[in-house]
């Protein structure tokens, strides 16, 4: 099975900072394999499908492969058995201005078509951009689908609502940006 894992610099997982084996220009990196039992956020190889690449976002993106069945959850994938095979080039410098300006642009427009705008979903929108304008994808991807959800006002499953149909929306612009 195909999925992604975003990585620091060098290939280390952003909070386990566990160094995966990198692919070579013509060879996948080696397997690794764990023997405890699966759970999200505690044990395993955390993955991810493309919707889910917004909420792990990071220095590099590779393609990985996943050998057996995952356990799914609403963020992420987590295997047993999995290396990363190719690193995705196209998400480079420029790549992730385009992808933050653009996150920022659908929640202006979300703003822009919303019959009241509120306060705080403008204050999110302004932060993002501000993010956005300093390099900051990762914080300004955040800070757009904060807006999503403050505009949705009402309770506050309605708001995670918008805020995680933001975040696959924004899964969906960085499949298209990085040709994935």
């Amino acid at each position: 099975m195909i999925a992604y894992k975003f990585t620091r610099r060098g290939a280390s997982a952003p909070f386990s900072a566990f160094a995966w084996p990198p692919p070579s220009a013509t060879e996948p990196g080696a397997w690794v394999e764990i023997d405890e039992p699966l759970a999200t956020c505690r044990s395993g190889l955390h993955l991810c499908r493309v919707a889910d690449l917004p909420y792990w976002l990071s220095d590099e993106l590779f393609e990985a492969e996943i050998d057996g069945e995952p356990l799914a959850s609403s963020t992420a994938l987590v295997a047993r058995r999995a290396r990363l095979v190719r690193r995705i080039e196209t998400w480079n410098d420029q790549n992730k201005l385009d992808f933050a300006h653009r996150c920022v642009e659908r929640a202006r427009a979300n703003l822009a078509g919303a019959a009241q705008r509120l306060e705080s979903a403008a204050a999110y929108v302004e932060e993002a951009a501000r993010w956005a304008a300093n390099g900051g994808h990762v914080v300004a991807a955040y800070a757009a689908a904060l807006a999503h959800a403050a505009q949705a006002r009402g309770p506050i499953e309605q708001m995670n609502a918008a805020f995680h149909l933001e975040r696959v929306e924004q899964g969906r612009l960085l499949a298209s940006l990085l040709g994935l």
